[in-house]
């Protein structure tokens, strides 16, 4: 019985062996999943690389979304989801949905990430389509395309929301917070509509908000408003009367005159006030209500207006030019700056903008500046750059001076106020040599705060030649800065004392 089964097991055995003579592989079912698989070849470790990466980027291709709003208006004028929502004529949004709402339609639209400082409270929207008037034809491009929205921003301080009332036409006003705001009352109307412009001997000054009835209906009330730069012209012995735009004077002697304004002033009308003089200098506040009279006469109009336009008077300011080498290799530049006059002390100085770096190195070549002040013979100022010139972190200089029996500014304050209304100052000259104030006026929304100061806009221009020119408070004619133009870019920063600084 056992050779039976040993026969067999051997038999069993060769019948495993492959006719070919080669040996066969054990093959094992792997265990463990994933992990084992991973251990098991590098190459999925990679595989799994590739794939993290491919995920990545295709999420960073999907365009990120932006604040989602609405906003109700009385007409729709055509507008259709696709358009645009466009500011200073920058795409910003775009319309998603349009239907209606009540009595008007609402529009859901999607800005562009990054915009929500444009979505203020007081951010102001309305349809742009073509409007023709006597001022001007608006809106013209898209009598033959799309429709678009565009808006006027507030200020974000006032916090943001995502609802909104659109405007059913563009605001008359682009700046309703700025300024003096006040009630003119008359009998009538006078054809006086919003829009109109209020004007101080001809030139534009303000702007009718808007006009309707008083509380007892026995008045016309027109909501103007003043212009921050002009406020100052309005005191509480301030005249104010319509002007139709046209005016016609005869004369036995004379004949017939005819004298016309522009064809706004006669198509809305207009208004225009003077102040008998400087005497009342109590502070007008906004709300305050004035009559509309009737125009004086040429004779009186002739004794008014001797009003200063800004508080304090313009600051005189001084002029530095000179020549630097800077060394073989390179041109000779033409230094040009403005600055004041200021004392610390028993020491008077040149406060202006701080000169090119390389003029303090050791090596380089010194530098003359002629100081030209009014009224006095030029000044050659030498060795600047290896004299005691206090330069400030700030970006401004002080260059100490011998004179005696000279007028000096007075600075405000050490450090920038908030943000506000103000002019850059310098003094230029006239045919006949006279030297005349060239004032520039600088708006909140040209101003950009920083740490380091005030950047101003670019679209005031190149301000290379005004750098070091003194900055007063549009409102109390303060010194409040002085203007500092580095890389190109002017920015305004404080021309107090404690600043920081080192001496050269």
């Amino acid at each position: 019985m056992s050779e039976e089964k040993s026969e067999s097991v051997e038999s069993s055995g060769a019948s495993q062996q492959p006719e070919s003579g080669f040996p066969v592989a054990d093959i094992k079912t792997a265990g463990g999943g994933i992990m084992e698989l991973l251990r098991g070849s590098k190459m999925w470790w990679i595989t799994i690389v590739c794939l993290v990466l491919a995920v990545g980027l295709a999420w960073q291709a999907i365009p990120a979304s932006g604040t989602q709003i609405t906003i109700r208006f009385d007409d729709g004028h055509g507008l259709k989801a696709g358009d645009s929502v466009q500011y200073l004529g920058i795409e910003v949004g775009s319309v998603t949905q349009v239907a209606l709402y009540g009595s008007g339609v609402i529009a859901r639209v999607e800005m562009k990430p990054d915009t929500n400082e444009l979505l203020s409270q007081k951010t102001r929207f309305w349809i742009v389509r073509p409007q023709f008037g006597l001022s001007g034809v608006t809106g013209l491009e898209t009598a033959v395309g799309a429709k678009y929205i565009t808006l006027l921003p507030g200020d974000v301080a006032e916090g943001v929301t995502t609802e909104f009332e659109g405007l059913p036409a563009p605001p008359v006003d682009d700046s309703p917070d700025e300024g003096l705001q006040l009630v003119l009352q008359g009998d009538e109307s006078q054809g006086v509509t919003p829009g109109a412009p209020v004007r101080w001997r001809g030139i534009e000054v303000g702007r009718v908000l808007s006009s309707g009835l008083s509380a007892d209906a026995r008045h016309v009330h027109h909501n103007i408003r003043i212009d921050r730069m002009y406020q100052r012209l309005v005191r509480n012995n301030s005249v104010f009367w319509v002007t139709s735009g046209i005016r016609v004077d005869a004369g036995l002697f004379q004949g017939l005159k005819l004298n016309t304004d522009s064809l706004t002033t006669i198509a809305r009308g207009g208004i225009s006030f003077l102040t008998p003089d400087a005497s009342d200098n109590a502070p007008v506040h906004t709300g305050q209500v004035f009559d509309l009279q009737e125009e004086p006469d040429q004779d009186t109009k002739a004794e008014f207006g001797n009003v200063p336009l800004y508080g304090g008077g313009l600051p005189q300011t001084v002029r530095l030019t000179g020549e630097w080498d800077p060394g073989i290799f390179s041109r000779k530049r033409t230094i040009v700056r403005t600055g004041i006059l200021i004392n610390e002390g028993a020491q008077t100085f040149v406060l202006t903008a701080d000169l090119p770096e390389g003029i303090y190195e050791e090596e380089s070549r010194d530098i003359d500046l002629t100081l030209e002040i009014p009224d006095k013979d030029s000044v050659v100022l030498r060795g600047i750059g290896k004299s005691d010139c206090i330069r400030s972190v700030n970006g401004t200089l002080r260059i100490p001076l011998n004179l005696k029996d000279i007028a000096v500014e007075k600075l405000a304050s050490a450090q920038l106020p908030d943000r506000q209304g103000s002019l850059i100052v310098r003094w230029g000259a006239r045919p006949d040599g006279q030297r005349v104030p060239n004032p520039l006026p600088v708006d909140q929304r040209f101003l950009s705060v920083t740490e380091e100061g005030w950047i101003v806009s670019d679209e005031l221009g190149d301000l290379e030649e005004w750098s070091g020119a003194p900055v007063i408070a549009a409102e109390s004619g303060d010194i409040i800065g002085v203007l500092v133009v580095r890389d190109d870019i002017p920015i305004i920063v404080a021309a107090g004392t404690d600043s920081g600084g080192d001496g050269q």
